[in-house]
């Protein structure tokens, strides 16, 4: 962990790359997530697509090696919940836009 216990420790070669670029944070507060975003790291929106989808191999992979869970499965549970989160939302998004 950084000095924050709470944040997550920047990936090596992000730390090292004059031009990697920080697209996303999220925090779970009680049961609500909050973001913050950089929602101009790419030009195209599919590839927010492509960054979420590594995001759930990325969990998935982990559940994997530190819990023993079946990676495929999980990666079929993240997927069946984002599509039907995206189908019927139980939650707006709230807040502003900061530049």
């Amino acid at each position: 962990m950084n000095s924050n216990q709470h944040e997550l420790v920047i990936p090596p070669t992000a730390a090292l790359t004059a031009e990697a670029v920080e697209f996303i944070r999220a925090w779970k507060v009680g049961e609500a997530m909050h973001v913050s975003l950089n929602h101009t790291a790419w030009r195209q929106p599919a590839a927010w697509g492509i960054a979420l989808a590594d995001i759930a191999q990325h969990f998935a992979d982990a559940c994997e090696k530190s819990q023993g869970w079946p990676r495929d499965e999980i990666v079929k549970q993240v997927a069946a919940m984002f599509n039907a989160e995206l189908n019927a939302p139980t939650d707006k998004p709230t807040g502003g836009f900061l530049r």
